[in-house]
């Protein structure tokens, strides 16, 4: 099966002339901004929705080495983009929609509005327009599986921050409201008790980490425990 996955990155973007050059060449895959983020769309086989989506992220991260896959895109289309992608006037989707003319299963439910109209995912949507005849010929995961997916991309960012860590003996990584703070401590007497001095360095949420940060980078930590 192919599916057509959409998804939120970071660390490069479309003015990255050569990263949008690699992906294009060597994945057949497109970078572009839509809706304030950057975005990536790519069609890989895969027996299911899960195996497609994380192959097609070890394949993307390894064609251009600064770009991390955050999540995925939830595609959400109103009347005038699934009157667009299946040629039909906004007043055949609008029929759809309200069962005036419709296939076997009713409609999908949307997933919510944008402004005052609603918005549905796109995924419902080509799956219902099967039973019309009129998908777009790709596959997309589902909900589940896209929470799936997403889940798996979160451990993966941590697994990769904790490995970062780990090869700096003596420090520590500890969970901040908005991403990890890496932490390398010493500990010595002092004639006031035990002196803690050592350096600190934020990685925010959705950062790739890069190797363990420089001393330089550091912003020095001093403080006495009685």
């Amino acid at each position: 099966m192919d599916y057509e996955l959409t998804f939120v990155v970071s660390g490069t973007s479309v003015d990255d002339t050569d990263a949008v050059e690699t992906l294009e060449n060597e994945l057949d895959a497109m970078l572009f901004r839509g809706g304030g983020v950057d975005l990536l769309t790519i069609v890989i086989a895969g027996d299911n929705a899960t195996d497609a989506a994380m192959q097609a992220v070890s394949n993307i991260e390894r064609a251009v080495s600064d770009l991390q896959v955050l999540r995925l895109d939830r595609n959400l289309v109103g009347v005038a983009e699934i009157a667009q992608r299946t040629g039909r006037s906004r007043q055949n989707v609008s029929q759809w929609i309200n069962g005036d003319r419709q296939g076997k299963t009713p409609f999908p439910l949307p997933e919510g509005t944008a402004g005052r109209s609603h918005v549905w995912l796109w995924s419902e949507v080509n799956r219902w327009l099967r039973g019309i005849s009129l998908d777009d010929g790709f596959e997309y995961p589902t909900r589940d599986e896209m929470a799936i997916i997403d889940s798996a991309l979160i451990r993966a960012r941590q697994k990769s921050t904790r490995a970062s860590v780990a090869a700096h003996s003596d420090a520590m990584i500890v969970p901040v409201k908005h991403g990890h703070l890496l932490v390398d401590i010493t500990i010595e007497p002092d004639i006031h008790g035990m002196r803690f001095s050592g350096f600190a360095h934020t990685v925010p949420s959705g950062a790739k980490p890069p190797a363990f940060p420089a001393p330089s980078e550091f912003k020095p930590l001093n403080k006495v425990a009685a």
